[in-house]
């Protein structure tokens, strides 16, 4: 500012001495020596009053630049408490002009942010196209391990292409359920007759067809709809959002998207040999992993009808060794819990569980989960500029 006031007082100065013989001005320079060492202004004009002003002299000494000086000017055309905005800065706006800037200029940043979006949708495509390839029937397809963990109860493994198991080959050494005469383990073997259903994997299922329906959403806002219209482009987005979620909550098996195993076990007609009675044999997905578990039945009427020689009667409820030893460990976490298999009503002696990872699910999740994230971004942009900062309609 300090510059500010020099450079108007020496355009004021060369203006009076252009002006004539009544206004003239003259420059008397002294060297910089002494304790003053600043140029005198002497200016004759009528109204002339003295001002005394701390700027640098631009004549004296490097060591000496700040020593003050002494200039006349006209009082009616300069004055150091005028306004800032008189000296070179923009002046306020009106209050009615400033919302009327403000909402111009969110327009203008909305259609921007329209324009972009048209990229990122390209880009979302092209991530979602990658992830219906991964689920793709493609041979030969993967071939995962199934085997128990310190143990020899379950071993074998499955071979998935797209969202079906097309071959598998699983032995089983469980206590609760002996195997056949002369053989060391009960086999079970995937059907390669033609007449054999297939198996599919219905979370695969789902998360392909989740998949494809946000390909349709894409290409809806892009091609069908008016790409320019911010309320339209937000609904598409928020389906699009939700839509990808759902397909990641399948991959991630939370809630009860993995199913009943009651309900949902493999059937027998899908091995070449029927597996026993007793037998739940069911396939699911989570965290991007084949889960498998294995549970043996037991016929809840068989399990309390009492024998002469049970060591478990006790009038009192109690059986002796419990009293003594305490109450038995429970096995596994669904001991006790009854549940209706078959038309009839059973419960779990005995449960194995085997986890194998899937590289090509594993792509697909971590995929699903970059794309939710940018699409909640988007989402999050259009809400503010369009002046929707409700947070109970957030996605």
């Amino acid at each position: 500012m300090l510059a500010l006031y020099r450079l108007t007082g020496l355009a004021y100065l060369q203006s009076m001495t252009s002006i004539g013989s009544d206004h003239s001005a003259t420059f008397n320079h002294r060297r910089c020596s002494s304790s003053l060492n600043a140029p005198v202004v002497q200016l004759q004009a009528p109204s002339v009053t003295w001002i005394k002003t701390l700027l640098p002299c631009p004549y004296s000494c490097r060591k000496n630049r700040s020593t003050p000086r002494r200039v006349r000017f006209p009082a009616r055309s300069f004055s150091i408490t005028a306004p800032l905005w008189r000296l070179g800065h923009t002046p306020p706006l009106p209050p009615d002009r400033l919302n009327r800037e403000a909402d111009s200029a969110l327009a203008r940043e909305l259609q921007w942010l329209l324009q972009s979006l048209q990229e990122s949708l390209a880009s979302l495509k092209e991530g979602l196209s990658e992830c219906a390839a991964l689920l793709a029937p493609q041979e030969p397809g993967s071939t995962l391990v199934l085997s128990s963990v310190r143990s020899e109860s379950v071993k074998g493994f499955v071979t998935r292409v797209g969202t079906k198991l097309v071959k598998g080959d699983v032995q089983l050494r469980l206590q609760s359920l002996p195997p056949p005469r002369g053989s060391p383990s009960i086999r079970l073997t995937l059907s390669q007759s033609p007449e054999a259903p297939d198996l599919a994997l219905q979370q695969l299922v789902s998360v392909r067809n989740l998949v494809n329906q946000s390909l349709d959403i894409i290409d809806v806002s892009t091609y069908t709809g008016d790409p320019h219209n911010a309320g339209f482009i937000f609904s598409q987005l928020h389906l699009l959002h939700e839509t990808i979620s759902e397909a990641r909550q399948m991959l991630k098996g939370d809630g009860d998207v993995r199913g009943n195993w009651w309900e949902t076990s493999v059937p027998d007609n899908v091995f070449d040999s029927p597996p026993p009675s007793n037998l739940s044999f069911h396939l699911s997905i989570a965290d991007s992993a084949l889960i498998l578990l294995v549970r043996t039945l037991e016929s809840n009427a068989i399990a309390q009808a009492p024998t002469a020689f049970a060591s478990d009667i006790s009038l009192t409820g109690f059986s002796l060794r419990d009293r003594l030893f305490g109450s038995r460990h429970k096995a596994h976490d669904e001991a006790g819990d009854v549940f209706k298999w078959k038309g009839e009503e059973v419960h779990v002696r005995e449960k194995i569980r085997v986890e194998s990872q899937d590289p090509s699910l594993m792509s697909v999740m971590a995929k699903l989960t970059a794309l939710e994230h940018e699409v909640m971004r988007w989402v999050s942009a259009l809400k503010v500029l369009m002046g929707n900062d409700d947070t109970e309609s957030e996605p």
